[in-house]
């Protein structure tokens, strides 16, 4: 066999090995980065979507209607604070979910479901801790057939210095079997504005209104009629 003029006999063949498999594995090699990077790619799309799945926001809509129940306007509701007269009507129906004891178990844990759908933090603890502690005296209650229910909310008033502060005076009838007792009452309720983000919340606080923070005082009894 005749040798290579610049060297060993074996160098040309050497040569050619090393060029063309020195070139599949340098193929291999690029593919192999191209692959990696579209490893990457493909994980930082899916933490993306995920993320994405989990920070959606719910956006509610105020729809009012007439009293047919024709729809007159609809809207966005803005994610500023409600208009005070939302904030009222949250007041008020939470002291009637609070404080109304029907005769029907089916309609005192609805109110008090639907007061609980308003309430967080320290306010939502004393609303445990209330409804447990009084559950012997209203299951009483049902049973005798006795009711409580707020016959007038007189006022609802922020209270000046604390804008997040409510005052709410209001009038309560105590029903049992022929007599009734009327009770004067007032609380304090702190609230704060944290718009709805779930569609739970949308339904049952849609204008993000909760109570934080609240006291019930007793302040007149009459006589029992």
């Amino acid at each position: 066999m005749p040798r290579d003029s610049a060297g060993h006999v074996h160098l040309p063949g050497r040569f050619e090995f090393e060029r063309f498999f020195g070139g599949l594995a340098e193929r291999r090699r690029n593919w192999q980065a191209v692959a990696l990077v579209c490893l990457f790619v493909n994980l930082a799309l899916t933490v993306g979507f995920v993320l994405l799945a989990l920070s959606h926001r719910v956006v509610p809509y105020v729809v009012e209607v007439d009293r047919l129940g024709e729809a007159r306007s609809v809207g966005r509701l803005a994610q500023s604070a409600p208009p005070e007269r939302a904030v009222e009507v949250v007041l008020r129906r939470f002291v009637h979910n609070l404080r109304t004891v029907p005769t029907d178990a089916r309609l005192l844990n609805a109110r008090l479901k639907e007061a609980r759908a308003h309430a967080d933090g320290r306010a939502l603890d004393t609303f445990l801790k209330d409804v447990g502690g009084a559950r012997k005296n209203l299951e009483d209650m049902l049973r005798r057939g006795d009711a409580r229910y707020v016959e007038e909310i007189s006022s609802v008033l922020r209270v000046p210095g604390d804008n997040r502060v409510y005052h709410v005076a209001w009038r309560e009838i105590i029903r049992q079997k022929s007599s009734e007792t009327a009770c004067g009452y007032e609380g304090y309720f702190r609230l704060e504005l944290s718009p709805p983000d779930s569609e739970e919340e949308l339904l049952s606080n849609p204008f993000g209104v909760w109570i934080t923070d609240y006291t019930v005082t007793e302040i007149a009894r009459g006589e029992g009629t």
